[in-house]
């Protein structure tokens, strides 16, 4: 493919409108993009993404995974309370299925990026967590190796011994 072929078929210009979520689904992967920008209200998964990827709620089967990138936001799962600070992260499991979004500051929005992928269930019930937040601020940094082809650090949120 060439350069506009593939802007063409995988750029995706606005993923982030405010007061709405926002979805594109692929079917290389079964993957679904989300972008969700809540300014003055909670925003929720409604029952029509639900239907895009066969469900009777969006992670009846799937996972997500989530990362700000905006102002402090505010993810409520099934009742559990998450403060999501810029380039936090949160993983939500396999049958949560409550979700909503909010702006601790509707002037600054959160934009909460998202990656959903079909899921399967636990192979461990008793040591998966179906709900984990992870801080930028906890993540090792490491140097890069080459300054020409990398960033100036790669941070590691999750290693297996703190997952």
């Amino acid at each position: 493919m060439t350069g506009s072929e593939l802007r063409q078929n995988f750029m995706i210009e606005e993923l982030f409108t405010p007061g709405r979520a926002t979805a594109v689904y692929t079917h290389y992967d079964r993957l679904l993009l989300i972008g969700v920008m809540p300014d003055r209200q909670a925003i929720g998964f409604g029952e029509d993404l639900a239907r895009v990827v066969g469900g009777e709620f969006l992670l009846e089967r799937r996972e997500l995974g989530l990362i700000n990138i905006g102002g402090p936001g505010i993810v409520r799962a099934d009742g559990a309370v998450f403060e999501i600070g810029f380039q936090d992260a949160l993983y939500l499991g396999m049958g949560t299925r409550d979700v909503s979004f909010e702006s601790a500051d509707p002037s600054a929005p959160a934009k909460f990026y998202m990656n959903s992928a079909p899921a399967m269930p636990p192979f461990r019930p008793g040591l998966s967590a179906s709900r984990k937040r992870l801080s930028s601020i906890s993540a090792t940094a490491r140097p890069r190796t080459s300054e020409r082809s990398s960033n100036i650090f790669i941070r590691m949120s999750c290693r297996a011994a703190n997952c």
